[in-house]
């Protein structure tokens, strides 16, 4: 799936990250691509995006 213009990212019920200055700390880039860091191991890659792209604007937080 492409991540782009206008798409948000939602995180419903993950714990430690209920707001973008939770998830900000997580967040990192790895060459080409922004990786998000979740609990228990578990990440999110988004290929073509950088860490620096990525604003509060691009999540909601159930």
């Amino acid at each position: 799936m492409d991540f782009g213009a206008g798409d948000v990212i939602v995180f419903d019920q993950v714990d430690g990250i209920s707001s973008f200055a939770d998830l900000s700390g997580n967040i990192s880039d790895n060459g080409s691509y922004a990786t998000i860091y979740l609990q228990f191991d578990r990440l999110l890659l988004l290929d073509g995006v950088l860490a620096t792209d990525l604003t509060a604007d691009d999540f909601s937080f159930i």
